[in-house]
């Protein structure tokens, strides 16, 4: 089945970038293809970048393109937002305030502190044991909640990157955002980013899941993201370059990224973002790249539903009734 792509004139498209030198995202060579391609910049800011950040933001302005910031802290602290460390990254993006003018997005990338991650993704077992505890739910949810407020308040324009799973938890069902301390469910971003990246995928499975998998995924991904955001649901594609893990698998070549924005576009997904920057600059041909994330897009054909696809859906969805289970009960022996 043939479907058609949403029109290229409704799409926004946003490009994350975590590694650039703000030298170099201050050149004409990187802004001009931002402007060429009317892409927004969505620009890491660790503690470190602080005193450098006004002055980006005010080039991009006098430039014509659009500038948003990613903030992190230092991967001992657990580097993005969750709720095992919401004081913290709340307290550091407060700070940041002051130095940044509004209107401007500000990205909170939502995802398990860093260390916490990498087990999960290699296996370990203290991860799933640390994971289960999920420590600091309520006070965490509480104190990202109170972010997203002074944001809004201040003119600032919040959106989540977030991991798709969450999009199995129902609502009033929040099993996957409480495993990974990770809550989107009743919070006000104006778009929320699901990380779906068919190239990691592919990498992190270690051969159960091959590009054809991947597509279907994907599509399932954005299909279910319009359905229960509706204009709030973007998708993050990727990945072109890698990223701070150190072990993510990029794309192969130009195609499976057309054929990406394509999957997205025709389920009607109109906020694409692409991650990251660094790995287009790094191209032969970066404006290639470029054009294939944000130009104009050919039809495609969306993979059928594999039963692989139904069976993991089916395997999320009983896992978040398991774990919703599991918090059920372990809230009744911690009120004991």
């Amino acid at each position: 089945m043939t479907s058609a792509n949403a029109k290229d004139s409704e799409v926004k498209h946003r490009i994350w970038s975590e590694f650039v030198p703000y030298s170099e995202l201050a050149s004409e060579r990187v802004i001009g293809m931002l402007r060429k391609f009317d892409v927004e910049l969505l620009v890491a800011v660790m503690p470190e970048n602080v005193p450098e950040i006004a002055e980006l933001c005010q080039v991009y302005r006098e430039a014509g393109v659009q500038i948003g910031v990613w903030p992190m802290i230092a991967d001992d602290a657990g580097r993005w937002a969750s709720t095992y460390n919401a004081q913290a990254y709340a307290a550091f993006v407060e700070s940041l305030l002051p130095t940044l003018q509004s209107p401007m997005t500000v990205a909170i990338d939502l995802e398990p502190p860093i260390d916490l991650l990498r087990g999960l993704l290699h296996g370990k077992l203290g991860a799933y044991q640390r994971i289960l505890r999920s420590p600091n739910w309520s006070s965490g949810r509480e104190r990202l909640q109170d972010l997203l407020a002074t944001l809004s308040a201040r003119g600032f324009s919040p959106i989540a990157a977030a991991n798709p799973m969450l999009l199995s938890d129902k609502p009033g069902q929040s099993a996957w955002q409480w495993l990974f301390g990770t809550p989107i469910q009743n919070f006000p971003f104006d778009a929320v980013s699901f990380m779906s990246y068919t190239s990691l995928l592919e990498g992190y499975s270690r051969g159960l899941v091959n590009r054809e998998f991947a597509r279907s995924i994907l599509v399932h991904s954005a299909r279910s993201a319009v359905r229960q955001l509706g204009s709030r649901a973007s998708l993050s594609i990727g990945s072109v370059g890698g990223g701070a893990l150190g072990d993510e698998r990029p794309y192969r070549n130009l195609g499976e990224l057309a054929d990406d924005v394509g999957l997205v576009r025709a389920c009607g997904v109109q906020d694409v973002a692409l991650f990251d920057l660094s790995g287009v600059l790094a191209k032969a041909k970066p404006e290639e790249w470029m054009a294939a994330f944000a130009g104009p897009s050919s039809p495609v054909e969306l993979p059928r539903e594999l039963l692989r696809t139904l069976a993991l859906k089916r395997i999320i969805k009983g896992g978040g009734y398991s774990l919703a289970s599991y918090r059920h009960f372990r809230s009744k022996l911690v009120s004991r």
